[in-house]
């Protein structure tokens, strides 16, 4: 790809390609090889080859903001670099010729994974604490360097073996450089922080934290725990709104588009060829696929794109008083999709969404389709109904039910169908949630207190007939803190 072929960056969506350009008449060709970010009309980044250099290369595309965008991370990278805080190198930086957006080359560095990727590469609980740990004294040595990155999540570090790098400097906030950050905003800072961790870390909250008081030199209290844990309750709910809006509209993780026709929504790394022959024709996919379930109000099938092993869930419309009940609604697909990226939010077990499908007249609703992964599993009911079922062996099984059910009633989240086949039990005793479009989110404590009841009341109809699963889950359910 020629750089002077293109008016614009914006179908710049898949690699490889080539950018030239030409700078005081010496010639520079950066070869992109994989994309690794894209915020539409905004930035892509990925990661490529630039003077025989391997290399990631950050393009700005917005017009009107690209140099103000480029400055600013430039500025706050520098910073970094002045605070003695590890951060890649810039190789260059450029302004393309067409429509003079710059592009800024990064030193790669190798081996390396963003947080996220490191933490579940580690084999241990405690390895996955210091680790976050070690993240909080770099964030303490920002703050006593008086910055603050106001974009802190977990793709900003990346980690090297027993190096830990920070980047995106456009989000650091140099307006308070050489002077140490008061313990207000530094809390509320950390919080936003460990705000994304996994909730099975809650109860080493203090231990990070003290990691991280002890880098700022500041006694820790109780008082500052609570405040901390204050911080973190409201960055989740802030992050959580956040979140289920970005699922519903053209972003870095996803691809949308909207007409008078059809709406639909895919996870970005799925769309591929085979996905979009799907979104062409769902119907036709659904009538060569397996099915599992056909019913009048759903059909459940299994699909294969791309050599992947999916579900494919049809909400289907029974008659025409039913699909006057349904066009003004938010289809079963969108509850469905939106209930799945809430249960990955609170940490929560269901297979991963993949894309959800609506025919449309305007704004009328008709038929849906819901895409998820296939999990290899067996449900609830024929694992604890087999033959190798044994009360002894599944003690541990039945703890694990118990922290899920707790995780569903810390995030006031009730399901309305507690049937055994909900639970999809696999090989290594996970246990994923299946059915959500009547999951629900309460904000009032008393109402998902009563819904939650009657979803435990209905879990333990299961179990009539084996006292001894009766009995496991019963114990349970009495330490629930609703």
């Amino acid at each position: 790809m020629d750089v002077n072929k293109f008016s614009s960056f914006d179908s710049l969506q898949a690699a490889p390609f080539t950018i030239r350009t030409t700078c005081a008449g010496i010639s520079t060709e950066l070869k992109c090889t994989r994309i690794l970010r894209v915020i539409p009309a905004k930035r892509i980044v990925c990661f490529g080859v630039y003077n025989e250099k391997r290399v990631v290369a950050k393009f700005f595309l917005d017009t009107k903001n690209a140099k103000r965008h480029f400055k600013r991370e430039i500025k706050g990278l520098k910073a970094l670099k002045r605070s003695e805080i590890l951060t890649p190198d810039i190789l260059s930086k450029k302004h393309l010729l067409l429509n003079g957006l710059p592009v800024l080359i990064f030193q790669r560095i190798e081996p390396a994974f963003d947080l996220d990727t490191s933490l579940k590469l580690l084999n241990n609980n405690r390895d996955q604490v210091e680790l976050l740990a070690r993240v909080a004294e770099i964030i303490a040595k920002l703050h006593n360097a008086g910055l603050k990155q106001n974009d802190l999540h977990f793709e900003n570090f990346i980690v090297s073996g027993n190096l830990i790098f920070t980047i995106d400097g456009a989000s650091i906030d140099t307006r308070r450089m050489g002077t140490g950050l008061p313990v207000s905003k530094s809390l509320k800072n950390l919080g936003l922080f460990l705000s994304q961790i996994d909730p099975r870390f809650n109860q080493q909250i203090p231990d990070i934290l003290k990691r991280y008081l002890q880098k700022r030199k500041i006694n820790f209290s109780g008082g500052l725990n609570s405040r901390m844990i204050n911080y973190i309750r409201i960055h989740k709910a802030r992050r959580k709104q956040r979140r289920l809006k970005k699922i519903f509209r053209e972003s870095t993780d996803f691809v949308c588009q909207k007409s008078w026709n059809r709406f639909w929504v895919c996870d970005r790394r799925d769309y591929t060829k085979a996905m979009r022959r799907f979104l062409a024709a769902p119907d036709q996919a659904v009538g060569k696929a397996k099915i599992i379930k056909n019913g009048n109000s759903s059909t459940v099938a299994q699909i294969i794109i791309d050599n992947r092993l999916l579900i494919v869930k049809r909400y289907n419309i029974k008659n025409k008083l039913h699909a006057l009940e349904r066009c003004w609604r938010s289809s079963r697909a969108s509850v469905s999709w939106r209930n799945a990226h809430l249960l990955k939010f609170c940490g929560i077990l269901t297979p991963r969404p993949v894309m959800f499908f609506e025919k449309r007249f305007g704004y009328l609703r008709s038929k849906a389709y819901f895409l998820m992964e296939y999990i290899d599993g067996v449900d609830a009911y024929n694992f604890f109904h087999s033959n190798t079922y044994s009360g002894e062996n599944s003690t541990g099984l039945a703890r694990k039910f118990g922290v899920l059910f707790q995780m569903l009633a810390d995030a006031s989240i009730s399901h309305s169908d507690f049937k055994a086949t909900n639970f999809i039990i696999t090989s290594d005793k996970k246990i994923y949630l299946i059915d959500l479009d009547g999951l629900r989110a309460h904000r009032c404590r008393w109402m998902f207190q009563r819904a939650f009841k009657k979803d435990c009341r209905r879990f333990m109809q299961n179990w009539q007939n084996l006292p001894e699963a009766t009995q496991m889950f019963i114990k349970q359910l009495d330490r629930l803190k609703l």
